[in-house]
């Protein structure tokens, strides 16, 4: 409660099944929410602002799919690596998620600013492959 969740989405294995926890959470009728590690226990309202955290990084992920130009980063890196063209691609796509999250999370949910960089990737590569 009043955290964004731990790096790449405290670790989850099955990134779709994290993101549809939060509306199978909100299904139950409950006032307090027990979260974890941090100092306060957490109500309906955290948990709502939880899954609009994990909305609003699916969105900037699916946008910064959507725009950033792999010509322009292959041109810059060359096609003889394609490993470090899509190192540099996919790390590309994934800070401009970040760079579109942390200053509308910064100060409303605390680790946006640490672990926001790792939930664009997650999510961004289950929107890839999932």
């Amino acid at each position: 409660p009043g955290w964004t969740p731990f790096k790449s989405l405290a670790v989850a294995e099955d990134t779709p099944a994290y993101i549809r926890a939060h509306d199978q959470v909100l299904a139950y009728g409950f006032d307090t929410f027990i979260g974890g590690h941090v100092g306060r226990l957490g109500t309906r309202k955290d948990v709502e602002i939880q899954r609009e955290y994990i909305q609003d990084i699916q969105t900037q992920a699916a946008t910064a799919l959507e725009t950033v130009d792999f010509s322009a980063i292959a041109q810059k890196t060359g096609f003889d690596n394609p490993w470090l063209l899509f190192d540099v691609y996919l790390d590309t796509v994934a800070q401009a998620c970040t760079d579109a999250i942390v200053p509308k999370w910064t100060g409303r949910l605390g680790g946006g600013d640490v672990f926001s960089f790792d939930h664009c990737y997650k999510v961004m590569m289950s929107l890839r492959i999932d």
